[in-house]
């Protein structure tokens, strides 16, 4: 339950600075954040940031779990995806959940020797990529993790293409 609390608290920088954010610096804690791998977000705590999220949606997979268990139904293994892409993937979480459920519970999850399947992460900041590549090697799942920016897709689909993650098997 103490996890609901770190999202809101990871905002704590935000909050202290918000005088000189409304009157002196509107783009304070956000200029340039994520430009340069050694950029440091300032308004946000990220890691208790991505721990938070992380633990809040996993009350929302189960809803997701139904359809990912659509897409792997049946037995026609290789019409099925190989990839399983998640934009702003913060700490693997849902990653995790979902490769743990086509394994546990679809016909694919019987055959990965033969059909691998491979997760894949994508995150704009390294914080959370570090710790998604750390979570999923820690559960066995086998992964890629990118950098990437939600709101620029076409950066997102070359970085894939540099890893072999063929977007038309996603």
């Amino acid at each position: 339950r103490c996890y609901s609390y770190y999202v809101p608290v990871s905002y704590a920088p935000l909050m202290a600075r918000s005088h000189r954010i409304l009157f002196d610096d509107a783009g304070w804690g956000f200029t340039d954040a994520g430009t340069d791998s050694f950029d440091v977000e300032e308004h946000v705590d990220r890691i208790l940031n991505v721990v938070g999220s992380g633990a809040q949606h996993r009350t929302l997979f189960n809803d997701l779990m139904r359809h990912i268990s659509a897409v792997f139904k049946g037995e026609a293994f290789a019409s099925q995806p190989n990839f399983v892409v998640d934009t702003g993937c913060g700490d693997g979480s849902l990653l995790i959940h979902v490769y743990e459920h086509i394994k546990e519970h679809t016909p694919r999850g019987k055959v990965l020797d033969e059909f691998p399947l491979t997760m894949v992460g994508v995150d704009l900041n390294e914080e959370p990529r570090v710790t998604a590549a750390v979570n999923l090697s820690k559960q066995g799942v086998p992964h890629v993790v990118v950098s990437g920016d939600v709101g620029k897709p076409a950066e997102i689909m070359a970085a894939l293409k540099k890893k072999k993650v063929d977007p038309s098997r996603t």
